[in-house]
């Protein structure tokens, strides 16, 4: 189900963040896994502004291997939490770039902005909720 943000662009309803596939990675890294996880969120909390300000410029600048590159890392980072939405529209704007067809991908970038700050409230949350 989708609804309406603040403007015209439609965001999924629900949460961001899969808690079943975050449970798997939680549970794939072993006796640690929460010390682990909790360090990894930290890690892509601090870097996920300026990895989107990244993709944003380099889409705007047509620079197709360092969109495909932000894109790709984005999406990676947004599988192995389970942030599925993000992952699609990253792995979207990741081919249109591989297919040096920025212009069909730069509206995916407001969209993944958006999907981006439904991932960080979600995982702030989690994380608060691991350290526990």
């Amino acid at each position: 189900a989708l609804r309406r943000d603040e403007g015209s662009t439609e965001v999924p309803a629900g949460p961001a963040v899969d808690p079943d596939v975050l449970g798997g990675f939680i549970a794939s890294l072993g006796a640690r896994g929460v010390e682990s996880a909790v360090s990894l969120i930290d890690t892509f909390l601090a870097h996920a502004a300026a990895q989107l300000a990244s993709l944003r410029q380099a889409v705007q600048l047509h620079e197709v291997d360092d969109a495909r590159r932000e894109a790709h890392t984005l999406k990676s980072n947004a599988a192995a939490f389970g942030a599925t939405t993000l992952e699609a529209m990253c792995r979207e704007l990741e081919s249109a770039a591989e297919a040096h067809a920025l212009g069909r991908g730069a509206g995916l970038v407001p969209r993944i902005a958006l999907e981006l700050e439904r991932v960080t409230r979600d995982l702030e949350r989690i994380r608060e909720e691991l350290d526990r």
